[in-house]
């Protein structure tokens, strides 16, 4: 986009073949870490943290990581081994954790901390035990809210977090997988999977069985190297729930009915030990007993060829009396038997076309109607599918109040893997009882600080050309590439000080490129210089049996169908004839 055709100075120097050079070496690295060289800028910060003390009253749990002290005090890494069959080594919950400032200055707030995943392609475990164990059961709104910053992108990875079920007994140290929690909630990314997860665990109150229950159709992530807010919304009297995602509303469902499977199970289900009766018909066709085979229905694929006859020469006999089998001079024939001669393979048929007995061949029948078979018809009995009577569903409960029925969590959890490193979490927020208001107040006075710094820092690395304003950081797009080329042409000045990561590498390909093939490709000193001429091929019997043998230094020019032979003199070095 931005430009097409051929720009040209004075019409001698082309810039497309220039353009297309570096356009192929910025594919060769766009995928590295080039983005994070336009992001983290020098820029002065426009406030500096002060932490949020305006909720008051019931249960709320508020966490600012104000202070790296809060690393191993209120957060505890887990030390345990991921439940799995594998390396142990890659199984271990061996991931660091560190509390520090965003790797991005320009865009975040002087002094505010954050919780991070450091160790690309590794399992991390850390959790936070809650002042007390908190439930939904009296509650109007319940929030759950926290930022997340993908500061190297996000190619495999998760950045969700559990809120453990309070009668969970296992320490903290030793926390995997399996500790059993009451709702999960965050953004996942890997493969074909990008979701914000929304799941809960609710125990069967008649089978005492505990299951998974996850929103049939979450809505997808945010990738993108910058805070994201994800907030979950419910609301317990009518188990409805909200999804947004940077405060907007990505979706809204409800526990009873979005849910999968289904939080109730069935009241009936179908009886596992009923069979089908013998006399029950369940096809809708049968065969034909009845139909025979038409008189004139030829099924035979194949016929003799009655036109076919010997050719001449043929040898019936294909094994003669062997003459050096002679009947020995000790044969007792009253013990032994009549002595026969023993047989050899008539030498007559070296030359005949055939040996042995002929046999007239076959070929295709032309009245061949292929292979019959009796017609299908309507089944006289046929009583439709058979389908199992239902019986009332033994593990059936009927649950009016999903949410109110969660079992009462004590713990957060952020037990995740990820490929890159630096994933950032801030600003978590625990409600069961503050107002929206409240919670709006909490979020301005934080995601929307940074929300108004990034996007602040986003114009500041606006490159303004024309009618084309295109961000530094996607300078390696097609209209970013198109800007600087475009540029280059009307102010290279400007084009080297907007662009120089691009004018760098231009160079290196334009200049780079070539002089690598150069120092590779030129002949070595004392190398004979190789000439090629092209001689006739061959001549051969065409009745000759035996294959002649190809010289390996002779090659074929498949396109003329050519022969090549090297041949090598003193003066003339190596050459080749044809």
């Amino acid at each position: 986009g931005g430009f097409s055709g051929r720009f040209s100075f004075n019409s001698h120097f082309s810039v497309m073949p220039f353009i297309q050079s570096f356009t192929f070496a910025l594919l060769a690295i766009v995928r590295g870490d080039l983005g994070n060289l336009t992001t983290r800028t020098n820029s002065a910060n426009v406030s500096s943290y002060k932490p949020f003390t305006g909720f008051h009253g019931d249960f709320t749990f508020v966490e600012q990581f104000d202070s790296r002290s809060v690393l191993g005090n209120r957060w505890v890494t887990s030390e345990a081994q991921k439940d799995g069959d594998g390396d142990e080594e890659l199984l271990q919950y061996r991931g660091e954790w560190e509390v520090e400032m965003p790797i991005d200055s320009a865009s975040s707030i002087s002094g505010d901390f954050g919780l991070v995943m450091k160790t690309p392609a590794a399992h991390h475990g850390i959790s936070a035990q809650l002042p007390q164990k908190f439930s939904l059961k009296d509650s109007k709104l319940f929030t759950l809210q926290y930022e997340v910053n993908l500061q190297e992108g996000l190619e495999c990875g998760g950045a969700y977090l559990k809120l453990v079920s309070a009668e969970s007994k296992v320490d903290q140290e030793a926390l995997t997988d399996r500790v059993p929690y009451s709702i999960m909630f965050g953004p996942d990314r890997c493969g074909l999977t990008n979701k914000v997860h929304f799941i809960i665990q609710f125990t069967n109150p008649v089978t005492k069985e505990t299951h998974q229950h996850e929103l049939k159709k979450p809505p997808t992530m945010h990738v993108a190297r910058q805070v994201v807010l994800y907030t979950l919304r419910i609301y317990p009297e009518t188990d409805d729930f909200e999804i947004l995602v940077d405060d907007q509303l990505r979706i809204k469902g409800n526990l009873k009915t979005d849910m999968d499977p289904p939080v109730s199970p069935p009241e009936m289900i179908p009886d596992a030990n009923a069979k089908k009766p013998e006399s029950w018909h369940d096809a809708p066709k049968i065969v034909d007993e009845l139909a025979t085979k038409p008189a004139d229905w030829v099924d035979e694929e194949t016929i003799p060829d009655v036109d076919a006859v010997k050719p001449e020469g043929w040898i019936d006999n294909d094994v003669v009396p062997d003459p050096n089998d002679k009947m020995p001079s000790d044969w007792n024939a009253p013990k032994q038997g009549k002595w026969v001669q023993g047989v050899m393979r008539n030498p007559a048929c070296s030359h005949a076309p055939g040996c042995g007995e002929w046999k007239r061949p076959s070929k295709a029948n032309p009245a061949y109607k292929g292979k019959w078979e009796p017609p299908m018809i309507d089944n006289p009995n046929y009583k439709g599918p058979w389908i199992a009577p239902e019986i009332p569903n033994p593990a059936y409960f009927k649950v009016d109040e999903i949410a109110k029925n969660l079992k009462p969590m004590s713990m957060i959890f952020f037990e995740l893997w990820t490929i890159q490193p630096n994933i950032l979490f801030d600003n978590i927020l625990i409600s069961t009882m503050q107002t929206q208001e409240s919670i709006d107040a909490f979020t301005a006075a934080t995601f929307g600080v940074k929300d108004r710094l990034q996007k602040a820092a986003r114009e500041d690395r606006k490159i303004k050309f024309g009618d084309v304003r295109v961000d530094a950081a996607e300078q390696f797009t097609a209209e970013g590439l198109a800007v600087f080329s475009e540029m280059l042409m009307v102010d290279p000045v400007k084009a080297v000080k907007n662009f120089p990561i691009l004018f760098g590498i231009s160079l290196l390909a334009m200049f780079g490129v070539p002089l690598v093939l150069f120092t590779f490709t030129r002949d070595r000193p004392g190398k004979i210089p190789t000439t090629t001429t092209k001689v006739a091929p061959k001549l051969r019997r065409k009745d000759s049996m035996e294959p002649q043998a190809k010289p390996e230094d002779e090659e074929k020019d498949e396109d003329n169908g050519v022969l090549y032979r090297r041949t090598k003199s003193a003066d003339e070095g190596e050459k080749e004839t044809q």
